[in-house]
Order: C-alpha cells, then sequence, then structure tokens
C-alpha cells in the first residue's frame, strides 16, 4: 500500500527519537530560589554534572544567588546564575557580583540586560555589563547571553542581531566560552528559523533551545506573557490539541519533537534547556523519563508521549 502524501518526507523515527532522548540526557534546567526543596529536588532526580541554572527575579538578592549556586555547587551541579544588568549601581558592584559567585561555584553566568524600567546605574544592557570589564577578576569560564526567536517587546530586531554579535566576539576576545540560550517558544517553525540563522552568522557558536517543562497550561500562558513571547501565544491558541495533555496540563513534547526532526533530517544538534514553571521536580522528572526513552512517538508524528517512571 503506497504510504500517505508526506509520509516519505518524515525523518526515520528511530532518529527522531534518538535525538528526543539525547536532548533530554545533556538538557539543563532553569529554578528559581523562591522553589522549595530545589537542592534535594535536583538530587532526586537530576545527574551529577547537570547544568542548573537559577532565576534573578523581582526581590531577589545577589547573595540569595550565591548561596543557591553554593548548595547545588556541594550538591554536584553545575550552577549558573543569572546576573542582570539592569540591577547593578556601577562596575564595581557587577565586580563584586561576580567574584562572589565564582567564589559559590558558579564558573558560567547567564548574562541579561534585565526587566527594570529604569536601570540602578549605567548598566543598562547585557553588552554594556559584558564591555564595563567586571568580569576581569572574576573566574567565569563560560558565558551565557540571551537569544530572542519571538523577538523583544521592547528593543527592535536589528538591535538585537548587532547586540548578539558584538556580544560574541567580546567572548572571542576576552577568552569566556560563549552559548546562547533562547527565551521559550511554543513556535517550532519560528525558533528552527532562527536558529539557523544564528548558526550561518555565528559558525560554531552553542545554541540552547528552551522549552517550558510541564505545567499547568494557566501557569504557562502567564509566564510567557510576561516573558514576551506573544508571537508564540498565537501558536499555542492555533494548535493548542498538540500542547494539551489533559485540559489543564501542558508540555515541551511536541516542541522538543520538532526539534529532533529537524537533527533527524541533517539540521546541526541542539541542546535543551528547560523553565520549571510547573516547578523544579515535576520537571526533572520530565527529562529523567525522556532521557531514558521512556516515550512513545505519536502516530501521525508530530510530538511524543511520556511513560511514567
Amino acid at each position: 500500500m503506497p504510504a500517505p502524501a508526506g509520509m516519505d518526507d518524515r525523518p526515520d523515527p528511530a532518529r527522531t527519537a534518538a535525538a528526543i532522548a539525547r536532548m533530554a540526557r545533556g538538557a539543563s534546567i532553569e529554578v528559581s530560589v523562591r522553589s522549595p526543596q530545589v537542592v534535594s529536588d535536583c538530587a532526586q532526580w537530576l545527574a551529577p554534572g547537570t547544568e542548573v541554572f537559577i532565576s534573578m527575579v523581582p526581590g531577589q538578592t545577589y547573595h540569595q544567588s550565591a548561596q543557591l549556586a553554593h548548595a547545588l555547587a556541594r550538591a554536584g551541579f553545575v550552577p549558573v546564575p543569572h546576573v542582570t544588568a539592569r540591577t547593578l549601581v556601577d562596575t564595581a558592584m557587577a565586580g563584586d557580583v561576580f567574584a562572589r559567585l565564582a567564589g559559590a561555584g558558579a564558573r558560567r553566568v547567564l548574562v541579561l540586560g534585565g526587566d527594570r524600567a529604569v536601570p540602578a546605574g549605567h548598566l543598562d544592557s547585557a553588552l554594556a555589563l559584558l564591555q564595563s570589564g567586571a568580569l576581569a577578576g572574576a573566574a567565569v569560564e563560560r558565558v551565557y547571553m540571551a537569544g530572542y526567536p519571538d523577538g523583544h517587546p521592547a528593543i527592535p530586531e536589528a538591535v538585537l542581531e548587532e547586540h548578539l554579535a558584538r556580544k560574541l566576539a567580546l567572548c572571542a576576545e576576552r577568552g569566556w566560552e560563549a552559548g546562547v540560550v533562547t527565551q521559550f517558544t511554543f513556535e517550532a517553525q519560528r525558533l528552527g528559523d532562527w536558529l539557523d540563522r544564528v548558526a550561518a552568522r555565528h559558525p560554531g557558536v552553542r545554541l540552547v533551545a528552551s522549552a517550558a517543562g510541564p505545567a499547568g497550561v494557566g501557569t504557562l500562558l502567564r509566564y510567557a506573557a510576561r516573558c514576551g513571547v506573544r508571537a508564540s501565544l498565537d501558536t499555542f491558541a492555533r494548535h493548542a490539541d498538540r500542547f494539551l495533555r489533559v485540559l489543564s496540563d501542558a508540555g515541551p513534547e511536541a516542541l522538543v519533537h520538532a526539534l529532533a526532526q529537524r537533527e533527524a533530517a541533517g539540521a546541526a544538534p541542539t541542546d535543551l534547556h528547560l523553565f520549571s514553571f510547573g516547578g523544579t521536580a515535576r520537571t526533572a522528572r520530565w527529562r529523567r523519563a525522556v532521557a531514558a526513552g521512556a516515550f512513545d512517538l505519536h502516530p501521525a508524528g508530530d510530538t511524543f508521549a511520556v511513560r511514567p517512571v
């Protein structure tokens, strides 16, 4: 019997499944200092050596970030705190923050501009923070920066592209490893196109695609609106059935499946980062199950179902 139209164009399912498991095994996870039992949850569900990003939320201090970084490092993980330029008064404060975090075991950081409307000082962007020289005395070995497949609600696309190029050039000049971690999105095609453009402009740069771990739909949509991924919200609304597992629950399977199909079809492998909006343990359990291959590809070829572990 002939295959349905387009069926032969799909990447080999075995290669797709292998790519899904590979991404999960290497996936980093993002946590908050406000999450209860975050270190014990990581210890229970994550493999040692996993990168654990520490978000920076309003009202949080860098002392809290350093405390959590220290606890995560002692538990065998690789802490990656967020540092937001607009919360820093000056270069001296920035240098102290980087030194404090490195002393707590954080040799990798995610440098962001931050959402504060009025900067606390003259450092108004991630680029300005990197240019300031504040990292010069800190034992930082890898610098992550943000990528915006959906664009940024307040920054034009041309400025985003220029700043990304200049930040990557600075990292190369000063000997820091560099990586680009995207904002989370629901739009696989937009994400894939963005990854292709950045890879073509900056060959060899490490690209990490972000997805929201399993969470309640209301929680997920609130974070999406807060983070400015409104273009992806339209995709979520149009294709909700691909994201919803039960009426009030959503997971990243459709997006991860699409990334895996790109890899199975010959695109460069993309690393994965998981936001834990639904809780650290819940996201970490999802990661462990998928990494172990406890999932089944959907017959339609557009997502997969995770088996309980």
